[in-house]
């Protein structure tokens, strides 16, 4: 087997790897932003019946809550470490990708990072390019970057939008905590004022 058999299997492995990962952090944050989600509806719809035990709903979104922000940690804890492992995968790609003069990875990762690198970097960052100059390579790049206007959209919803996600449902449970300690206070007052009228 030849090293150029070996690189293109090692680099089949690493994109099998990166495509499972993909698909684990979006399923993984899904499914308990989604549960997360439900159960604040659920107890938001408990709080406004006139039905349920006030105190027992509070209990019920402490207990929740705590669990919720310990799950949040883990989550967050969990989608790095899947981060973490993609950018050794794409790190290494984009080595075999060098070493074979593969072009297409290299330029995606070069516009990715187009807006936060330093412009004498801009050039060697898509990727090595013998047979084409510098000053190419940059004209290429512009074109792409002027023709897809919206491209780097793509990394920010990745890298961004989950762990956005994570802290607006925090705040949101925070709130219902509070939320219900107060209604479960005032129904209390409420409830101690019209038995105290009623002697």
């Amino acid at each position: 087997m030849s090293r150029e058999d070996v690189l293109l299997k090692e680099y089949e492995l690493c994109q099998t790897e990166t495509d499972k990962n993909s698909v684990n952090y979006w399923t993984i944050s899904g499914i308990f932003i989604g549960i997360s989600t439900a159960l604040l509806a659920a107890i938001a719809a408990g709080l406004t019946s006139n039905n349920i035990n006030k105190w027992m709903i509070f209990i019920l979104v402490l207990i929740f809550g705590l669990a919720i922000f310990s799950f949040h940690l883990l989550l967050y804890k969990l989608l790095k470490r899947i981060n973490f492992l993609n950018r050794i995968d794409f790190q290494r790609m984009r080595e075999i990708e060098r070493e074979l003069r593969m072009r297409k990875s290299g330029l995606v990762h070069g516009l990715d990072e187009w807006e936060t690198i330093p412009l004498s970097y801009r050039r060697s960052i898509l990727g090595a390019w013998p047979d084409i100059s510098d000053t190419d390579k940059e004209l290429y790049a512009r074109r792409l970057k002027n023709e897809l206007p919206n491209y780097l959209i793509a990394p920010i919803v990745g890298r961004e939008v989950i762990p956005w996600f994570l802290i607006i449902n925090s705040i949101l449970w925070g709130i219902m905590i509070l939320l219900s300690f107060s209604i479960a206070t005032i129904d209390s007052i409420i409830y101690m004022v019209k038995l105290l009228t009623s002697l």
